[in-house]
């Protein structure tokens, strides 16, 4: 009987040795042959599941998206059944922070890719180029819920604060990267933001 290839776990491995590579030597050594070998597979597989560097690099930012949006949704579900917009808020953005060594290197990789493909043509539709747009629209919703519920005044902009406010969260996860803010000091400045917006 014919041994089943599970594909997908197969893609996963090769984006994860993409990371890897991108981690430890940068994006511009990260071709098919250090993919392979970092994998240990042929570059024929390598190239079987992805075409291009352009769709291994799409592929990969996909995945580590995925993980850094998946933090903080674990975060909200640890609320409970009831939570406040607020605490919605600051749990789904205290997620995406580099607090440990594994959401360090996909916050490191996140951006890595995402300046790659601001300048690539192939990767112009992928998904996590556009993330920045949903997640202004998540913050802002948040706030029109809060204001629904007095807890934010009704005359505050939701479109701009929540555009402000995530713009502050990119910056900061940033500068907890590069060693200029802890991460204590991030989930604090969080904190104050949050302050200023909710009543």
């Amino acid at each position: 009987m014919p041994k089943r290839v599970d594909h997908e776990q197969r893609r996963r491995e090769l984006t994860d040795a993409f990371g890897r590579v991108v981690a430890r030597d940068g994006l511009g050594a990260a071709s098919y042959r250090a993919v392979a070998a970092e994998a240990d597979v042929s570059v024929k597989r390598v190239q079987y599941y992805f075409e291009t560097k352009a769709a291994l690099l799409a592929e990969a930012l996909h995945q580590v998206g995925d993980r850094l949006v998946g933090r903080g949704i674990v975060l909200m579900s640890d609320l409970g059944p009831d939570p406040t917009p607020r605490e919605l808020l600051k749990a789904a953005t205290v997620g995406t922070l580099p607090v440990d060594d594994g959401s360090r290197l996909d916050l490191h990789l996140f951006y890595s890719f995402y300046v790659a493909a601001i300048t690539d043509p192939d990767l112009a539709s992928v998904e996590a180029l556009q993330s920045q747009e949903w997640t202004v629209s998540f913050v802002s919703d948040l706030i029109r819920q809060a204001q629904d519920l007095g807890q934010v005044a009704v005359d505050l902009d939701a479109d701009h604060e929540g555009l402000v406010f995530m713009m502050a969260v990119y910056g900061l996860g940033l500068s907890v990267l590069a060693g200029h803010v802890t991460p204590q000091v991030a989930t604090a400045t969080i904190d104050r933001q949050l302050d200023r917006v909710f009543l």
